[in-house]
């Protein structure tokens, strides 16, 4: 492959991103699934998270939003039969999370992680459902400007407050919402919330399987994709918020009884397929689409899993050429794609490369007895064999070439045979991975009438 400097820096400042991004933790992945539509309620009848969980929005929704089991919802609105029909009114949440805990210095801060059916206005409307992904960081009593970060199970987020959002009492205020659905269709898989937090403990009689969390009992949790099922704050210098951490979640969501199976992901690479025996050198391989929301995908090609010394290229358009050996040893493919900024592998694949051969003479038909002095001599163009690349012998003896020695630029050359009935010797060259190698053969010349 050949690259001019500026592209090739580009080229090893992404072997090094990617490496390094390999090492790291997994980013948060996308839903897996949203829907179908349930005609009961205009919403999509289950969101499946990224490992496959499902939860669901029945109607009415289960629960008073205080007792356990239940649902975390706006009550219903007694005056709006549409809200009454579905048990909420402004927002009922699919899956929910919560921790609420006390600060050493600045009060109580609050994180909200859900997904949740609303509504455009924020009123029960039908044909104006939305499903929306939260996060939500609140510390009212914030009352040193700066940089607030919180570290929690999905990654970190740094909040700066203002002097003027806490003249104005609002102090730490952060929600960010992401709309995933809107009127039957899905507008996105990524989130803020993909994969749901399930607690540990739930009151007793609720069924583990029914539930992710029972909507009131307080406890921990696992389900984290970064391995940290706890949440910290820590404030700016001067604020005394130094690292405060808590473990303590409230946990809500009704495990879908009759979820779609997720869906069969696209394929990584289209063709050639993975595991095959490659049949050109120059391979084209051709890529899917990628994950949700991939700016850019890359491949390292080369002869050890991870390796990159045959390829290491940016694939703009989905297909990529590349030399390969041609000596029938496994040839390793890793893709690379672009989410959200960082780079993370696709998967790794294997192929078989085609092992070169030399060409075979395929007229006259070996071993005949030659009629006529002029003979048409015609071989295949072998495996891996460039057309240049062929020479052809013809000798009274074996290894002899007494009678016609030639370069043969494509399959066929016109020899002039003696026509005494000797025994012809013809040797067919092919140059193979830098080496010439040959196939030979015997024939019985004419005899002059």
């Amino acid at each position: 492959m050949k690259t001019n400097k500026k592209t090739q820096k580009k080229l090893w400042v992404l072997l090094a991103a990617a490496m390094a991004m390999a090492a790291m933790p997994a980013a948060n992945a996308a839903l897996l699934a949203i829907g179908p539509v349930d005609p009961a309620n205009g919403f999509p009848a289950s969101v499946m998270d990224s490992t496959g969980l499902a939860v669901d929005m029945p109607t009415p929704v289960i629960g008073d939003g205080f007792t356990p089991p239940t649902m975390i919802f706006a009550p219903p609105d007694a005056g709006n039969a549409f809200s009454t029909t579905l048990g909420f009114d402004g927002e009922a949440f699919y899956a929910y999370a919560d921790s609420v805990f006390d600060t050493a210095t600045m009060g109580t801060f609050t994180a909200v992680f859900g997904v949740e059916a609303t509504f455009e206005g924020g009123v029960a409307i039908n044909g104006t459902q939305v499903v929306m992904s939260r996060n939500r960081f609140r510390l009212r009593n914030a009352t040193v400007a700066g940089d607030y970060t919180i570290t929690h199970p999905f990654g970190t987020k740094v909040v700066t407050v203002t002097q003027a959002d806490i003249d104005a009492g609002n102090g730490l205020n952060f929600t960010e919402d992401i709309t995933l659905w809107h009127l039957g269709a899905t507008v996105t898989l990524v989130g803020n919330y993909d994969s749901f937090l399930k607690a540990t403990t739930l009151a007793v009689g609720v069924d583990p399987a029914a539930w992710i969390g029972d909507g009131a009992t307080i406890g921990t949790v696992t389900g984290s994709p970064t391995d940290n099922n706890a949440i910290r704050i820590q404030g700016p210098p001067g604020s005394g918020l130094d690292m405060t951490v808590a473990d303590q979640w409230l946990v809500s969501g009704h495990i879908a009884t009759a979820a779609p199976p997720p869906p069969a992901p696209p394929a990584v690479i289209i063709s050639p397929a993975p595991g095959a025996t490659l049949t050109e050198p120059p391979t084209t391989f051709v890529l899917g689409p990628g994950p949700v929301n991939n700016t850019q995908q890359a491949v390292w090609v080369g002869t050890t899993a991870g390796g990159h010394e045959l390829a290491a290229e940016y694939v703009p358009n989905s297909c990529f050429t590349v030399p390969l050996p041609t000596d029938g040893q496994t040839i390793h493919v890793r893709v690379w794609s672009q989410v959200n900024g960082v780079w993370s592998s696709d998967g790794d694949f294997t192929y078989t490369a085609m092992a070169a051969a030399p060409s075979v003479l395929l007229h006259p038909v070996p071993g005949a007895t030659l009629v006529g002095a002029e003979q048409q001599f015609i071989c295949d163009t072998g495996v891996g064999v460039d057309p240049k690349d062929h020479a052809i012998w013809v000798g009274s003896t074996p290894d002899g070439f007494d009678i016609a020695a030639f370069f043969v630029k494509g399959c066929g050359k016109r020899v002039t045979v003696p026509t005494d009935g000797r025994t012809l010797y013809v040797k067919v060259w092919s140059l193979v991975n830098g080496t010439w190698m040959s196939n030979s053969y015997q024939f019985t010349a004419p005899v002059a009438p």
